[in-house]
């Protein structure tokens, strides 16, 4: 079993066990399971980008292309039976700050392997040297963050633009009962 699969497994397993702590191990079985998602996604841009050294740690033995994606499965389950506490609650709040993470967490991720994998095609094909694609992987990335962020600025800004609105017409609608409950009770005077 090659290194990197083995701690894998026991990270998992102490996410594992920390879960079955229930509310006081939220936090804990997070961090495992984050820590262990790490050797996989180390495995994974291995693979794609053939860095051997990314798929084995000190040893000869690859962490197998079956064994990583099981691994993403495994650690998305157990992120997934805690969603509502610990970390994960915040990327799941239905908030600004869950509707941020949720927006930028995947292209921050996904992103720069995608393109990185592209032009890394490009660099094997000899299309250009390995400085043009290195500065190709971290345009790319760039503008992908940029994007994905000015996209966020701008929804946040109109969910700030509905909240003053709502607050401005809850504000009218206040005075209004007020105006309607002294209204009334003139009335009631008068009538009396």
């Amino acid at each position: 079993m090659a290194p990197n699969t083995a701690l894998a497994f026991l990270l998992f397993g102490v996410a594992l066990l920390s879960l079955l702590r229930g509310l006081r191990g939220v936090r804990t079985t997070q961090i495992f399971t984050l820590a262990g998602l790490t050797f996989p996604l180390i495995a994974s841009v291995g693979y794609l980008f053939d860095a051997q050294v990314f798929t084995t740690i000190l040893s000869q033995t690859h962490m197998a292309i079956h064994t990583f994606v099981a691994f993403y499965l495994l650690g998305f389950a157990i992120l997934a039976a805690q969603s509502n506490r610990g970390f994960m609650a915040v990327i799941f709040a239905d908030n600004p700050a869950g509707f941020i993470a949720r927006r930028i967490i995947a292209p921050s991720i996904l992103a720069p392997i995608l393109f990185g994998w592209i032009i890394f095609q490009g660099l094997n094909l000899e299309y250009y040297d390995a400085g043009f694609a290195c500065s190709l992987i971290v345009l790319t990335s760039i503008i992908v963050l940029c994007i994905v962020t000015a996209r966020s600025i701008v929804e946040l800004n109109r969910i700030e633009r509905e909240r003053h609105r709502l607050t401005n017409a809850r504000n009218l609608a206040d005075v209004r009962e007020r105006g309607a409950l002294e209204a009334s009770r003139l009335k009631s005077e008068f009538v009396a």
